[in-house]
């Protein structure tokens, strides 16, 4: 593997003097170029079969790539270079497998899927990409010209963001990150001080040129947003990462100096983590939910008593393992199953089959725990122990439970506290709420859902007066001119919250609160 990339690395030294004259094309021209002329292709294509692009010095390679379900990676065969760099042409290429029908290519066969933005597409955002070790050649191409200029701000943001590819992967075990080379990968579960220390040099310096970009182009857009928020989001995830690795005082010794956000997403975490009852775990999704919490959490100490959770990060053992650790947490989640249960690998899905009547959480540990390859749980139907005395029954909406879906389940049953939900867990069709099918057991709380051990129908008054002292009272407000990009699907979402409370005070005659609510809306929201 290291010889392999030492060749490759020589490669990109011998062709990388062109690019400084080529301009190669964007991302999408590439796919619907290699859709329109390729005549042959005689490929079986399915969810672990595709085309990968591969955007090299020399120019965009294409090869088939097949999922090794035993290496846990992908395999690229019958690689072959599409569009030259030197010739500033397209080659006629030909994909060919052994007793595999004719298709036509479609988008669908690509495994990199077209971006909805293209200035946001890595293909276009990198001058090289898709392959092994690509970080590794943006790096030194940036840092060698960085020598003779200063950069300009979408190249200190593809330096960036190759250093934080780097650094993901270098805590990272074996396949875990793809396009990855082999040696960079964390061996063992643990890290050593030296490898924390070199994970601190390279994440450093991702931090820092994220900065470089904001202070050369605050107005700079990113995936996220705004590049002061994927900077501020970069910083949080680094002391997240060391926060599984290392002590937790450690850890935060990354925000020393450092203010964090904008003053519009750091209210609406806070008032989201307000509105929950105490000692409340809180699922999120998404960077710009989690992060500016954990932010606010362990710099401004703000409802410390909230465990925040990344609901799709829970597939992650390492995470599993950061939000049940008493050293970081005061109240941590509790799981009574074994590690090995979900370590690593272990379990990352776990299929249905409707074979029983119901079956309870026991039930799901043993076939977990089984040591057969194909383990599989006997039931859509599951009962849980809930809040100590009562029961959660749910009826499962899929065939397979994926492992962020079944810990959780675990997580329902072993904890007694108050289980809350973003509002877009409510208002959105993610997979989590409709395979655990838990949407109708949702109901609101302030501007957060709370998990019901009954399904929800309609709104009590108790309920009711509760989310309006929560909104009215605990909350803080400002007067919010306009909204940024990355604020907006939050601020609607709460905004959202309000007006169904408004409605249901409505519903109860309560005409006067539902006037205050509604003054509220007005005075801080940017539209008239």
């Amino acid at each position: 593997m290291l010889h392999r990339f030492f060749v490759l690395t020589f490669l990109f030294l011998t062709y990388a003097s062109c690019l400084q004259a080529t301009t190669f094309p964007k991302y999408q021209e590439i796919v619907e170029t290699l859709i329109r002329t390729t005549k042959t292709c005689e490929v079986d294509f399915d969810s672990g079969t595709k085309l990968k692009i591969e955007k090299r010095a020399d120019g965009y390679w294409v090869g088939i790539s097949t999922w090794d379900f035993t290496l846990l990676s992908y395999t690229i065969n019958q690689r072959q270079l599409f569009w030259s760099a030197t010739t500033q042409k397209y080659n006629t290429v030909a994909f060919n497998v052994a007793k595999a029908q004719p298709h036509t290519i479609s988008k669908n066969n690509i495994l990199t899927p077209l971006s909805r933005n293209p200035e946001f597409d890595s293909y276009n955002m990198n001058p090289f990409f898709g392959y092994e070790g690509w970080y590794h050649h943006v790096i030194k191409w940036y840092s060698d010209l960085e020598k003779k200029r200063p950069l300009e701000d979408f190249e200190l943001y593809s330096l960036a963001r190759a250093y934080s590819m780097y650094a993901q992967i270098l805590l990272a075990n074996t396949n875990e990150v793809l396009d990855a080379v082999l040696a960079d990968f964390l061996t063992g579960d643990k890290a050593s001080p030296k490898r924390i220390k070199f994970y601190n040099l390279i994440e450093n310096k991702s931090v820092n040129y994220f900065h470089k970009t904001y202070l050369k182009n605050p107005n700079w857009k990113t995936i996220v947003g705004n590049i002061f928020i994927k900077y501020s989001n970069e910083v949080v995830t680094q002391y997240h990462t060391l926060a599984l690795h290392t002590k937790h005082k450690d850890a935060l010794n990354v925000f020393k100096g450092k203010d964090l956000y904008t003053k519009e997403l750091l209210t609406f975490a806070a008032n989201t983590l307000k509105s929950c009852p105490t000692n409340a775990i809180l699922w999120t999704t998404g960077d710009n939910t989690s992060l500016p919490m954990f932010y606010l959490q362990q710099v401004k100490g703000i409802r410390k008593d909230v465990l925040v959770t990344n609901a799709y990060q829970l597939s992650s053992w390492r995470y599993i393992n950061y939000v049940t650790n008493p050293k970081i947490h005061t109240n941590p989640i509790l799981l009574d199953i074994a590690p090995a249960i979900y370590n690593k690998s272990n379990n990352d899905y776990i299929a249905i089959k409707d074979i029983a009547s119901n079956l309870e959480l026991n039930d799901l540990k043993l076939a977990l725990s089984s040591d057969k390859k194909d383990r599989f749980f006997s039931s859509k139907k599951i009962t849980l122990p809930f809040q100590v005395k009562n029961k959660l029954s749910l009826d499962l909406k899929t065939n397979y439970l994926i492992k962020n879906e079944w810990i959780s389940l675990f997580i329902f049953a072993q904890n007694q506290r108050p289980f809350c939900f973003t509002v877009d867990f409510k208002i959105n069709n993610y997979s989590f709420v409709k395979h655990l099918n838990i949407k109708k057991h949702l109901y609101p709380v302030g501007l957060v859902y709370q998990l019901a051990k009954k399904e929800h129908t309609i709104t009590s008054d108790e309920e009711i007066e509760t989310s309006y002292d929560i909104i009215t009272n605990q909350l803080k407000w400002f007067p919010i001119k306009t909204i940024s990009e990355e604020s907006r699907p939050t601020f609607y979402y709460q905004l959202g919250a309000i007006t169904i409370l408004a409605m249901d005070l409505y519903n109860n005659d309560k005409n006067h609160q539902v006037v205050y609510l509604l003054d509220l809306c007005r005075k801080i929201s940017p539209m008239d």
